[in-house]
């Protein structure tokens, strides 16, 4: 790969241009090949080429190296890679210096060779995060990434997924079309306010005449779950049942996380208001959201979590990870005040 070249301008915007002959030249050509089928991503843009059959100039744009690399630098990196994979290319040969930065702080990816398979990529991207990660799930994700066996190794999507967190849930906020989403009701916003005002009402009803025990039985024989998973969380004002990773949230149908997320709600602050939390299950990493239009907290993560539950804690409901028995595992804590402390230790 030729990498040295000359700085221009081309329409005003810095470009590197890079003229070769002989072998230089048939690196030139494969690399406009390469860019060209990887366009529309984070990539060096192709502005401009020359082929006379013997000498090849290439105009590609310039980017400067990042300030620093970072985890979330490399999840960018991760998530062009996927990207590239989907488009049957590999990178093949990334280091440090393939990372370069767009005018906006964005990572573009640079120096594709496509040699190798997609397993090396995530290999070479794996080695890159070691140095970098600062938390135990990001030493998780860097160990699988390395793993001696190709076949153990994540793929580049799910190394991105893993690196990457949560946006904030109502970003992803949608009203979908048609019904089918649950199989027990009809989503819609009118629909969906009056139906959540009469089930408040009832479910009151119920639980001052029959009891809890009662009560805990009607919310298993709408949802089975293992035993004791949502039967000690207390109703809050804004909760809404989870399909996947799905919540209705007045009226809304919000994604939160990504398919194959563990998503659950509760009132983590004491304000009345549930919220969600989240467990990755590619990195056991866990956060939570203080509130619906903020950004996720990142919880402490532990290898043997599975799963969520929500447990009363006096006057508000608190976050608990379980393993595979069901049996509660390091406490990631319940309350949004405490996440930040929480956050900073080390594992």
């Amino acid at each position: 790969m030729v990498r040295s070249g000359t700085l221009v301008a081309v329409d005003g915007r810095p470009a590197r241009r890079r003229v070769a002959s002989g072998a230089g030249a048939a690196a030139l050509r494969a690399e406009r090949r390469l860019l060209e089928r990887l366009a529309g991503l984070a990539v060096p843009e192709v502005l401009g080429a020359g082929d006379d059959g013997t000498t090849v100039t290439l105009l590609t744009s310039f980017h400067p190296e990042p300030p620093m690399l970072t985890v979330s630098v490399l999840a960018s990196v991760a998530s062009v890679m996927a990207a590239a994979h989907d488009r049957s290319v590999v990178h093949g040969a990334l280091t440090p210096e393939c990372i370069r930065a767009s005018p906006t702080g964005a990572a573009v990816v640079d120096g594709w060779q496509d040699v190798g398979d997609a397993a090396d990529d995530v290999s070479a991207l794996g080695a890159l995060l070691a140095g970098v990660a600062t938390t135990f799930a990001q030493r998780a994700a860097a160990a699988r990434a390395t793993a001696p066996d190709p076949a153990a190794r994540p793929t580049m999507a799910a190394l991105a997924e893993a690196l990457s967190p949560p946006l904030p849930a109502r970003s992803l906020a949608t009203r979908p079309r048609t019904v089918g989403v649950s199989r027990r009701r009809t989503v819609g916003a009118p629909t969906v306010a009056a139906a959540a005002a009469v089930v408040a009402v009832v479910v009151a009803v119920v639980a001052a005449v029959v009891g809890v025990v009662l009560l805990a039985g009607l919310h298993g024989s709408q949802r089975p779950s293992p035993r004791g998973a949502n039967a000690a969380a207390v109703p809050v004002a804004g909760r809404r049942p989870v399909e996947g990773n799905l919540v209705d949230h007045d009226g809304e149908l919000i994604r939160v996380g990504v398919p194959g997320d563990v998503v659950i709600v509760g009132d983590w602050d004491c304000d009345g208001v549930a919220t969600p939390a989240l467990l990755r299950r590619a990195s056991h990493a866990i956060w939570s959201w203080a509130t619906w239009d903020a950004s996720p907290t990142p919880r402490r993560a532990d290898p043997r979590a599975v799963s969520l539950r929500v447990v009363r804690s006096r006057s508000c409901e608190r976050l608990v990870a379980v393993d595979q028995r069901g049996a509660r595992v390091r406490q990631p804590s319940g309350r949004s005040r405490s996440a930040t402390s929480l956050a900073s230790r080390r594992p």
